[in-house]
C-alpha cells in the first residue's frame, strides 16, 4: 500500500513518538509510507527520533491514497481519500475555549472512516459521537531500537526521582502543580530529583537538581536507566508513553491521574488519584517506593513482563495494517482490544 501520514510536527512529546512508530513499522513491512510533517521541523526535531530507511518524511508530492490521519490538523487531508483516523487524545480537551478548535476535532471524531484509538476512556468518550461508525481499541507499542530493554539498569548511587511534564501546559496536565511540590519536599528529604521537559520552567527552579530541556533519545535512556523511580502527574492521559520508556530500563512509576495510562496498574506502579493526591501523599508515595528495594524490584519484573505481552507493535502494527486495508468498513479487526 501507498500511505499518506500528516502529522501536526516533529517536536518530541509522546503522540509523536506513537505515530513515528507506526509509520516506521508499516514501512519496515514493505509499504510506501510518506510521514509528512506540517509544521516543518527543525534539525534538533530530525535528530531527536528513529526513522526507518524505507520511511520517506516530507511532503510526498502527489498524495497516496490511502491516509492515516493523526489529529484535527490534518483531518481535511484525508477527506476525499480512503482514510483511517488514529488518535491517541482527545484533543478538544487542550483548548477548551477555543470555538474553532472544537470545531476541527469534531470534524475529525466524526469523520467516516475506521478510528482508532490507544486509549479504553478515549474510545468510549468517541462513540458517543460516532454513532455507527467502525471505532476501535488498541495497544500501546514501544521501539526497542529506540529504548533498549536493559535488564540490568545502571542505578545512580543516590536515590534518585525522574520527573516528566514539570510544566501544566495545557488544563490535561498537571494543573495543580503536584509533581514540583512534592519534589519539595523530596528533596528536603535528600532524595535527588532530575525533571526534563520541553521547556526550561519558569516556577519551581529551586526544586531540582538537575533539569533536562527536550533530551535527545541517547540522554533519554539515560535519565530512565539512572532514575530509580520515575514521577509522573497529570489530570488525563491517553496512553502515556514515558511510564512505558522507563519500564524497559527497569524503573517504576508513581503515577498521579484522574483518567488514563492503561499499561499502569498495581502490578507494575503506584497509582494515586489526582483529585484525591497532595504534594505531601505523592512525596510519601516516592519515599516509600525509594525505601522499599523488594517492591521496586517486583515492579520492575512486572513491567518487563508487560512490556513483552502488550508492548509490542508487531502486535498492534498488524491492527492498524488490517484498518488500513479495510478502511471503511465495519468487522472487527483482528488482534484489536475489547472494552
Amino acid at each position: 500500500m501507498r500511505i499518506y501520514v500528516p502529522v501536526p510536527g516533529l517536536a518530541p512529546h509522546g503522540g509523536i513518538r506513537v505515530i513515528i512508530d507506526i509509520a516506521n513499522w508499516l514501512a519496515d513491512r514493505g509499504h510506501e509510507v510518506h510521514l509528512h510533517p506540517l509544521q516543518e521541523p527543525c534539525r534538533e526535531d530530525m535528530e531527536y527520533w528513529r526513522f526507518s530507511r524505507r520511511l520517506q518524511v516530507g511532503h510526498p508530492g502527489c498524495y497516496p491514497p490511502v491516509s492515516l490521519i493523526t489529529s484535527p490538523h490534518s483531518v481535511d487531508l484525508g477527506a476525499h481519500r480512503r482514510s483511517v483516523v488514529h488518535l491517541q487524545m482527545l484533543e478538544s480537551m487542550f483548548r477548551p475555549n477555543d470555538k474553532r478548535w472544537a470545531e476541527a476535532c469534531r470534524r475529525t471524531y466524526a469523520h467516516p472512516g475506521r478510528l482508532l484509538s490507544i486509549s479504553k476512556w478515549n474510545v468510549r468518550a468517541l462513540l458517543q459521537e460516532r454513532t455507527g461508525k467502525p471505532t476501535s481499541y488498541m495497544g500501546n507499542g514501544v521501539d526497542r531500537s529506540s529504548f533498549p530493554l536493559r535488564e540490568v539498569p545502571h542505578k545512580h548511587s543516590e536515590p534518585t526521582v525522574l520527573v516528566e511534564g514539570w510544566a501544566a501546559y495545557n488544563p490535561t496536565k498537571d494543573v495543580k502543580r503536584v509533581a514540583p511540590q512534592a519534589c519539595a519536599a523530596l528533596r528536603k528529604a535528600g532524595v535527588r530529583v532530575v525533571a526534563y521537559g520541553g521547556f526550561p520552567p519558569s516556577d519551581w527552579t529551586e526544586v531540582y537538581d538537575e533539569f533536562h530541556v527536550r533530551p535527545d533519545l541517547n540522554k533519554l535512556n539515560v535519565l530512565y536507566e539512572s532514575a530509580w523511580v520515575l514521577l509522573k502527574a497529570s489530570l488525563y492521559d491517553a496512553r502515556s508513553c514515558s511510564p512505558v520508556e522507563a519500564m524497559t530500563k527497569g524503573t517504576p512509576t508513581v503515577r498521579v491521574i484522574r483518567m488514563g495510562d492503561d499499561d499502569l496498574d498495581d502490578s507494575n506502579s503506584v497509582r494515586l488519584n489526582y483529585d484525591q493526591a497532595t504534594p505531601n501523599s505523592v512525596a510519601y508515595a516516592v519515599l516509600s517506593l525509594l525505601e522499599d528495594e523488594s517492591r521496586r524490584r517486583s515492579l520492575a519484573t512486572a513491567g518487563y513482563a508487560h512490556l513483552a505481552l502488550h508492548c509490542n507493535w508487531e502486535r498492534w502494527g498488524e491492527v492498524i495494517e488490517s484498518a488500513l486495508k479495510d478502511p471503511n468498513g465495519y468487522s472487527p479487526l483482528p488482534g484489536e482490544l475489547s472494552l
